[in-house]
Parts: C-alpha cells; structure tokens; sequence
C-alpha cells in the first residue's frame, strides 16, 4: 500500500514507492553541470524526507528551491502561494532529479500549490481539481 502523504491542509499528494527502494543506490542526474544530491549514506531508506515552504511567489526563487532541495537531501517538498499562471512554464521550475507538479490558482492573483518530487520516486496523480488548488 502507497503512504499518504498531505504536506498542507491546501495540497496532498499520494506516493507509490516499491519495496526494492529501500535498497537501491541513489541515482544522480545531470543538467547543465549540476548534480542532483545524494544522501550521505548512498542508498535510500524506507523513510521519505517530505518539506513544505510558503514562498510567496515561485518565479523569481527557483534558485533558492534549488539550494533548500540540494542542500537538505529532500524527496519531496510541497510549496504553497506559489503565486503561478500559465504565462509560467513547467521548463523554468526544472531542478534536476526532480519532477515538479503544480496546480494554479486560476481565477485571482495569488495562491497556487506545487511538489517536487525526486525523479527516483515513483508517484503519479490520482485527483487534480478543478475548483480548488488541490493535487493528489
């Protein structure tokens, strides 16, 4: 059975993670000249390390997402208030290692919700709303 995770009362999102990820070596993805962080130890546990930020706007901190992920060994991190729109592609938030998924606030300025979630984690969406800034 997947856990479920729920970062912030606004966001949750429900992560499968197959038993033989306890044991495998963390794999390391390039782009650009950055690596993507290893945990010291080299191999994964049965344990996720989940954060959430409220950033107050995404668009011009991608740089510091990046630092808090590389930094802090994090497989998942939530982020609230991220403040998006369509005028802002999936493409500016990449960080290698890490798939971003995102749910706009569509109908006024503010708001919005985000994961990013190690590339070695196998997660899909189960429940994107339509009303509501909700991923699951």
């Amino acid at each position: 059975p997947s856990p479920s995770l729920i970062p912030s009362p606004s966001a949750s999102l429900t992560l499968c993670i197959p038993p033989s990820t306890c044991t495998v070596p963390v794999s390391s993805s390039t782009h650009n000249h950055i690596t993507a962080p290893q945990k010291p130890s080299g191999t994964r546990t049965a344990c996720i390390t989940v954060g959430h930020i409220n950033i107050c706007s995404l668009r011009n901190k991608v740089p510091d997402i990046r630092q808090v992920l590389f930094h802090n060994y994090v497989d998942v991190l939530a982020i609230s208030e991220t403040w998006l729109d369509d005028s802002f592609s999936d493409s500016l938030l990449y960080i290698p290692g890490y798939r971003v998924y995102r749910r706009d606030r569509l109908a006024a300025r503010g708001g919005g919700v985000c994961f990013y979630v190690r590339d070695d984690l196998s997660t899909k969406i189960v429940h994107r709303s339509s009303d509501v800034e909700l991923l699951s």
